[in-house]
C-alpha cells in the first residue's frame, strides 16, 4: 500500500518541477523591442525614379501629389544555426505611400509623406530567449518630412547637385514594426542627378540618424550610412524612363557592411508620363542579402500628378509674344 501511496507523491513532484522549470524558463523570455521595419525610403513626389531623386526642381511654385505602393513578402525573417527558417515575424508588409511636394523659386522643394502599412502578417519566433511576435495588423508609420535645395545645374542638364533633409515624426506603432517609436531625427543627404541624350543617371549618399541601438537576432539596429544609384534610357520623346536603381544601408552601431544590417536591393523599373501631368509607374526589387528589413522580393507601383513645364503656346497671328510669355493686355507690343 505504501508504495501505491508514494507513486503519486512522486508524480506530483515531477509535475511540480517541471511547472517551476517552465515557469522560470518563461520569466527569463523577453519581447523584442519593436522598430520601423521598411527599408524602402521613395523619393519625393515628382521624381522619375523610385528611390534616387531625378531633381526637377522647376516651378515657382510647382507641385507633385501621388501614391507609391510596395508589396514586401518576408521583410523579417528569423533562421536557424543552420541557415533554414525558423520563424517569419513579418510575412508580407504592404504599404502605401501618399504624399506631396511644392517647388519655390526653381530650387526649394518641400516634401511630406505618410506611409501606411494596409495589410501586414506572420507568424512568433524566439531567439536567444527573446520573443519576436507576429505582426497582426496595420496602422500608420513615421511620418516624413523632407526638404531640399539645388545648388548647381538644373534639370536635363549632364549633372544637376542637390543636398537637404529629411525628418521622421515618431507616429508609428513600434510593437507592429512601423515606427521607432522615438525621434529619429534627421537624414542629411546629398543627391546628384544628370541626362546625358537618351542617358539619365541619378545618386544619392546619407546619414540616417535613428534615435534607437538594439539588436534583431544580433544584428545591429540603429544609425545607418544610405547610398544608391541609377541609370536608365528614355525613350517615346522622353516620356519613358526605363532602368535599374541600386540602393541600400549599412549600420554604424556595429561592424559597417555587416551582412545581417546591410539591405541591399537591386530594383527595375519604368515611368511613363501620359500627357503632361499623370505619371505611371512599376517595378520589381529582389533582396540581395539576408539583412532585416529587406524583403525576398518587392513589388512597386506608383501614380502621381506632376504640374506640367510644357512651353506656352504661341501667340495667335499679329500678337507677337513677349519674351518672358506675358502679354499687355492694353496694348499690341511687348511688355517691357
Amino acid at each position: 500500500m505504501r508504495a501505491i501511496q508514494v507513486l503519486p507523491v512522486g508524480l506530483l513532484l515531477s509535475v511540480a518541477s517541471a511547472s517551476t522549470l517552465s515557469a522560470a524558463a518563461a520569466s527569463a523570455q523577453t519581447t523584442a523591442t519593436g522598430f520601423s521595419l521598411d527599408r524602402f525610403n521613395p523619393s519625393e513626389r515628382g521624381s522619375e525614379w523610385f528611390v534616387e531623386d531625378s531633381l526637377d526642381l522647376r516651378g515657382d511654385p510647382g507641385a507633385a501629389v501621388g501614391l507609391v505602393g510596395e508589396l514586401g513578402l518576408r521583410p523579417l525573417v528569423i533562421y536557424n544555426p543552420d541557415g533554414s527558417t525558423q520563424a517569419i515575424p513579418v510575412h508580407q508588409q504592404l504599404v502605401l505611400h501618399p504624399g506631396a511636394s511644392v517647388t519655390l523659386f526653381d530650387r526649394l522643394r518641400l516634401g511630406l509623406e505618410v506611409p501606411v502599412a494596409a495589410y501586414q502578417g506572420g507568424t512568433s519566433g524566439t531567439v536567444d530567449g527573446v520573443s519576436y511576435p507576429a505582426v497582426t495588423s496595420g496602422g500608420v508609420g513615421d511620418l516624413r518630412i523632407g526638404a531640399d535645395v539645388r545648388l548647381f545645374g538644373v534639370h536635363g542638364d549632364p549633372f544637376t547637385l542637390a543636398a537637404g533633409a529629411q525628418i521622421f515624426i515618431p507616429s508609428g506603432n513600434s510593437t507592429e514594426y512601423l515606427g521607432d517609436n522615438s525621434f529619429h531625427a534627421v537624414l542629411p543627404r546629398v543627391l546628384i542627378a544628370g541626362q546625358i541624350d537618351w542617358f539619365s543617371y541619378a545618386a544619392h549618399l546619407g546619414f540616417h540618424y535613428r534615435g534607437l541601438d538594439t539588436t534583431v537576432a544580433g544584428a545591429s539596429v540603429g544609425s545607418e550610412v544610405l547610398f544608391g544609384v541609377s541609370g536608365g534610357v528614355r525613350a517615346l520623346d522622353g516620356n519613358l524612363l526605363v532602368g535599374p536603381e541600386l540602393y541600400g544601408s549599412t549600420g554604424v552601431t556595429g561592424s559597417v557592411f555587416a551582412g545581417p544590417s546591410t539591405p541591399v536591393e537591386l530594383l527595375l523599373g519604368g515611368h511613363y508620363l501620359i500627357g503632361s501631368s499623370v505619371r505611371v509607374g512599376l517595378g520589381i526589387a529582389p533582396g540581395l542579402t539576408r539583412a532585416y528589413g529587406e524583403p525576398s522580393v518587392r513589388y512597386l507601383a506608383s501614380v502621381e500628378w506632376v504640374s506640367s513645364h510644357e512651353a506656352p503656346p504661341p501667340p495667335p497671328p499679329g500678337r507677337p509674344a513677349a519674351r518672358d510669355g506675358r502679354r499687355d493686355p492694353d496694348s499690341d507690343g511687348l511688355v517691357r
